[in-house]
């Protein structure tokens, strides 16, 4: 063999070895790459694509997508997919839109830096053509919201919309006006008022039919009133007291096509239903929808091609969806045997034969695909989050539990992608509000970034949870550090008996309420909880109540609300004293990470700076956070990028996990 042969064969030996040495190289990268956790950013930067929603005629979807780091109004050519950008905001962000026929948009815009209730100079409504012509500043109009999108009565090119305005003849009330969106001119369309009226409510001709009215607003009692017809009189129905007398209270949710009453009532006291209402008779008339478990309150579906209500979405522990339309059953079936184990939810436009469809599910954040229900084809066309790998998600798995007392405790559970489920670390993530729906079933990018890092996640509806009937509701009334408290705890039992998780590495966590509850759980039962997390917690019942620059401070009726739900501060001390972290400071034990806004006006930075005074002057160990100029919850990227990395730093420590995926 000549030299220069063995030159090649040793040159080509040489040239194999390198690129084995680069694939096996790449392959331990790709490895372990699969095993390290995603990126804090990958969970809590904004949708690629939120909101989505179809032209009428088909052709053109809106959508709401970051540009320039705020959310913006983008509109997207099915026929081309070319994206054209229609607002370039970058001190306020669009909050939503809606088609007001082919062409055109109305949209609502909120300040980048804003909390509950804040209204602000820059927020309200504005219009825009879909290839960004025609802009309309319609603020001048003091328009509150966008009520009614007139189906029923109006041409699909009109350019009006039915507004909800104050401002016009008085600042107490709201009117119902008929807003052009390219001119600005607006008429008001009600000639009478049945009184201050909290909300109104239109039917498909967009005239207003139902209104509710603020009658005692010390007592939070208030009156439904109804009329046949725009030209016809009001009369009052029935007066409401939610509190009092629940097997009383209506919610008008919407009317049918045949200008049909649709209420949500309870009239065993306890689960809402949606009912037809028999207006001559005032009573109610036929059940359209219940459910054993949970409350129907709305979710209708009505289909404005066929001009009827074809099926009602139900929020149970994972959403179902009962068909009173065979077509609509139909088309749903074959979706979800193309999309199985997902929620696919089905929007039809007036004008166009394809449906819009969203799908999700606990581990895939969503997609947006148009189905066709003639040639039964499913195209795909965004994803919300593209950057999400379904396969490395965590599942959520709906559960209940029993708390001490025997009622039922509803709850999610998010165990690592990938774990034995013994043993786990456990963050117990508490909802604020308390009294809402706190959890539901889809991908939450809390509980998947927690369990990323190899915790369980327990995130219950305790007492007080709205969704599960009055009677749940109601056991929420004054527990604050009570019995809604005792539920946590018992949740920690439930799943320390299981053999799921370590009971001595538990950690409490939330916002709002649930930073409450973590620090009055340190407090209260130091032996159950290893650490605690809060950000913009409550720390003292009675400053809640007596607060004078909260946002919610001048409210009609707050006062009373607080007595019914919290308690009275003046005859209810020992209540309030036993139940306020700040003066149960110095039974705390575990760490505590402690965060706030300096400009929260839901629950004021005092609460956070008067707890670290506290946990100071008792030697507590804990980590501050501040954060200037934010909110009540995260309106700025980098703090809330912040508040995780500190988050994951502050289990990894106290907890003892490794924070990377579990395996």
């Amino acid at each position: 063999m000549s030299n220069g042969v063995q030159q090649v064969i040793r040159s080509h030996a040489a040239t194999v070895i390198v690129l084995l040495a680069h694939f096996f190289c790449s392959y331990l990268l790709e490895a372990r790459a699969s095993t390290l956790a995603p990126p804090v950013e990958d969970f809590f930067r904004p949708a690629a694509y939120a909101r989505v929603a179809l032209a009428p005629d088909g052709k053109t979807l809106a959508a709401v997508a970051p540009v320039n780091g705020y959310a913006n109004l983008v509109a997207i050519s099915l026929h081309d997919r070319k994206v054209t950008t229609l607002t370039s905001l970058k001190k306020a962000e669009v909050a939503g839109f809606r088609w007001i026929n082919n062409r055109r948009l109305v949209f609502e815009v909120i300040e980048r830096r804003w909390s509950t209730e804040q209204r602000i100079a820059n927020g309200g409504l504005y219009a825009i053509d879909r290839d960004g012509q025609r802009p309309r500043d319609l603020r001048s109009m003091i328009i509150r919201q966008n009520v009614s999108q007139t189906d029923g009565g109006k041409e699909l090119d009109s350019d009006d919309v039915i507004a909800e305005i104050w401002g016009e003849r008085s600042y107490r009330y709201t009117d119902i006006a008929r807003v052009d969106t390219v001119t600005g001119q607006s008429r008001i369309v009600v000639d009478r008022t049945p009184g201050e009226v909290a909300y109104w409510r239109l039917d498909r001709r967009a005239n207003a039919r139902a209104a509710v009215t603020r009658e005692d607003k010390e007592r939070l009692t208030w009156a439904l009133h109804y009329r046949e017809d725009a030209d016809k009189p009001w009369r009052k129905l029935v007066e409401l007291d939610p509190f009092r007398s629940p097997e009383r209270d209506l919610d008008v949710v919407t009317f049918d096509y045949n200008g049909n009453m649709i209420v949500s009532a309870r009239p065993d006291g306890d689960r809402a239903a949606l009912y037809y209402y028999d207006v001559e008779n005032n009573r109610l008339a036929e059940k359209i929808a219940e459910h054993p478990r949970f409350d129907v309150g709305g979710g209708l579906i009505f289909d404005r091609r066929k001009r009827r209500l074809v099926g009602i979405r139900i929020e149970a522990e994972k959403p179902e969806f009962l068909w009173v339309d065979a077509d609509w059953a139909r088309w749903h079936e074959t979706v979800n045997r193309a999309l199985p184990g997902r929620v696919n939810s089905l929007v039809r436009t007036e004008s166009a034969e394809a449906i819009l469809v969203f799908s999700y599910s606990d581990q895939e954040p969503g997609t947006y695909f148009l189905f066709d229900p003639v040639k039964s084809t499913l195209e795909e066309l965004v994803r919300s989050r593209p950057w999400i790998d379904p396969k490395r998600m965590a599942e959520r798995r709906p559960l209940s539990y029993k708390a001490r007392d025997g009622l039922s405790i509803p709850a999610y559970l998010t165990l690592p992608a990938g774990s034995t489920e013994k043993g786990l670390p456990l963050v117990v993530l508490v909802h604020g509000g308390p009294f809402v729906r706190g959890e539901t079933w889809g991908w939450d990018p809390e509980s998947q970034f927690l369990a990323s890092r190899g915790y369980a996640v327990l995130q219950p509806d305790f007492r007080g949870s709205l969704g599960y009937g009055f009677r749940h509701y109601r056991a929420g009334w004054k527990q604050w550090g009570r019995a809604m408290q005792d539920d946590l705890n018992d949740g920690v039992a439930f799943l320390a008996g299981k053999g799921t998780i370590d009971p001595k590495r538990v950690c409490i966590m939330g916002a709002s309420y649930g930073g409450y509850a973590a620090l009055l759980g340190l407090a209260r039962d130091p032996e159950v909880w290893r650490c605690g997390i809060s950000f913009a917690g409550v720390s003292d019942l009675e400053l809640m109540v007596k607060i004078v620059y909260a946002d919610y401070s001048g409210s009609p009726g707050t006062g009373e609300w607080h007595r019914i739900h919290v308690g009275d501060a003046a005859e209810e001390r020992a209540l309030f004293e036993a139940s306020s972290p700040v003066r149960q400071a110095h039974r705390i034990k575990s760490p505590v990470l402690l965060a706030t806004g300096s400009d929260d006006r839901r629950v004021p930075m005092e609460n956070s700076t008067r707890m670290r005074s506290a946990l100071r002057r008792h030697g507590v160990p804990h980590e501050w956070l501040f954060y200037e100029s934010e909110v009540h919850g995260f309106s700025i990227d980098a703090y809330l990028l912040d508040f995780y990395r500190n988050v994951e730093r502050f289990l990894e420590r106290h907890l003892g996990n490794s924070g990377t995926a579990a395996q």
